[in-house]
Order: structure tokens, then C-alpha cells, then sequence
């Protein structure tokens, strides 16, 4: 998993068609309803997908990739480790001085 960081590219890709969606669907409805409706349509379109991605979440991580969550934590622990610098080492005097 170290060597494959294109495994969270997915991830844009499904906000950035969930914003397409939602604003194909309220393109639709603009027509016939105001501005109240067009809100609430925009919510009932919203809770809808979020159901949706939640659910195919639960397969994706349950069913088809079960491991998935371990190796992506794994990875970026790795990341994590290799950007971070050493901590600085203080000279025991530094600790016990009082001001």
C-alpha cells in the first residue's frame, strides 16, 4: 500500500460527482419550484446520496476491500514517520533551571 497513494484518488472523484448530481438535479427542478423548494429539494437530493455513500461505504469496506482501512492507516503512519524530524535534545541544565 506504501507504493500505491492512487488508491485515495477515488475519493475526489466521488464528491466531485455528487456536486455533479446535485447540480444536474436542481438544473431540473429550477423551473417549477421557488426558492424554498429548490432548498428543499437540494436536502431531500443531499440525504438521498448520503444514504447511498454510506451504504456502498459499508460494502466497500465490509465486503469487497476488508483490509482496506488497516493498509490506508498504514500508509499514512509510514507518511507520517518519514516527514517528521527528530525532537531536539536540550541539555540537562535547560530541564532543572527556574526562572
Amino acid at each position: 500500500m506504501d507504493d500505491q497513494p492512487e488508491i485515495l484518488q477515488p475519493l475526489y472523484l466521488v464528491v466531485l460527482i455528487e456536486i455533479l448530481i446535485l447540480i444536474w438535479g436542481l438544473k431540473l427542478t429550477a423551473a417549477t419550484n421557488g426558492y424554498g423548494a429548490q432548498v428543499l429539494a437540494g436536502t431531500g437530493m443531499s440525504v438521498v446520496a448520503g444514504i447511498f455513500l454510506f451504504l456502498f461505504s459499508l460494502l466497500l469496506t465490509n465486503v469487497l476491500f476488508p483490509t482496506l482501512l488497516n493498509e490506508v492507516t498504514t500508509m499514512q503512519v509510514g507518511t507520517l514517520k518519514a516527514a517528521s524530524r527528530p525532537r531536539r535534545r536540550y541539555p540537562p541544565s535547560w530541564h532543572s533551571r527556574r526562572l
